[in-house]
């Protein structure tokens, strides 16, 4: 797979360990952290120089885009003075249109003719130095404002900054992360939100120190185990998956128990009869998928503080 040559945004569970514990305290990242729209698009990266002669519009695997490049001359007067003041700068964003589709705007993304179509987010800037050098060190909150200097003028209504909001409440819709989270993809055009360190700098590939954070709907369910299945290749001899009851169909969930989940239920059932089979799970998942189950479900635990299921 082809690296990237921006920084990473991440679930939460690809944080390294020692960071990863400080981020899952109870209220950290509502608290702490900044929020940002996730536009269900595509990763655009304008380089633009003192000359505009080397300018260059490359995908995050650095690819030439060569659907956008129309758009230089517009991006380079919206962000002159930051050009000459820094020698050049990257200016980050998402390729989006409102009410399109992913599989049309990648499309449209991908073509070599030009696509006025499109439009952009800008969610970061870079001096060319940073953005060379692979790294920057100052504070993304003070990024921010790099995206939120220019002005974004009516005759170039494709581009604008990305939506920011400093704290859960502010979004007006609920009062955590999670719950703005579910509205934008409810809203339809939007993949969850992104979540910002505002202190934390920036890093080519890098992301499993959890500067940017990626933040997606979250469907859960307590629901009856109706079955087991034994694993197959490193799972065979152990349970590889439950099948629980979802809205009168069978769904499957083979992730997320541990090793030692796996090794005892299945070794209690084939000894004596015991068995979670009847007990309520509670799962998450995703989304819903197209036959009426759910996306990427998964095991977080049984219930026994539960008789019923929702």
């Amino acid at each position: 797979m082809p690296e990237y040559i921006v920084q990473k945004a991440v679930n939460l569970d690809k944080v390294v360990k020692k960071r990863r514990l400080v981020l899952e305290q109870p209220g950290y990242l509502d608290q702490n952290y900044l929020g940002q729209a996730k536009y269900d698009g595509c990763h655009v990266i304008f380089v633009l120089t003192v000359a505009g002669e080397a300018d260059l519009v490359l995908s995050r695997t650095g690819e030439r885009v060569r659907s956008m490049e129309h758009m230089l001359p517009a991006m380079h007067r919206l962000f002159a003075d930051q050009v000459m003041e820094h020698g050049g700068v990257a200016v980050l964003g998402e390729a989006w249109t409102e009410g399109e589709s992913f599989a049309t705007l990648s499309g449209q993304f991908r073509q070599h003719a030009p696509a006025p179509q499109l439009g952009v987010k800008v969610f970061d800037v870079l001096t060319s130095n940073e953005w060379e050098a692979g790294e920057s060190t100052v504070p993304y909150i003070q990024r921010v404002q790099r995206v939120l200097r220019p002005q974004y003028r009516a005759d170039v209504d494709w581009v604008s900054a990305a939506e920011f909001h400093f704290t859960p409440k502010t979004t007006g819709r609920g009062n955590t992360w999670q719950d703005w989270c579910n509205h934008l993809v409810d809203q339809g055009g939007y993949d969850g939100c992104i979540l910002r360190d505002p202190e934390g700098g920036w890093k080519r590939g890098s992301g499993t120190t959890g500067e940017i954070i990626k933040l997606k709907r979250v469907l859960s369910f307590d629901l009856r185990v109706t079955g087991m299945e034994e694993g197959k290749g490193k799972h065979a001899g152990r349970l590889g998956a439950i099948v629980v009851d979802f809205r009168g169909k069978e769904l499957r969930v083979g992730t997320g128990f541990s090793d030692y989940e796996r090794e005892k239920w299945w070794r209690l059932q084939d000894a004596d009869g015991t068995t979670v089979v009847g007990c309520i799970a509670e799962i998450e998942a995703m989304d819903y998928s197209e036959d009426g189950l759910l996306r990427e479900p998964r095991f977080k635990g049984i219930r026994f503080d539960k008789l019923e299921t929702d």
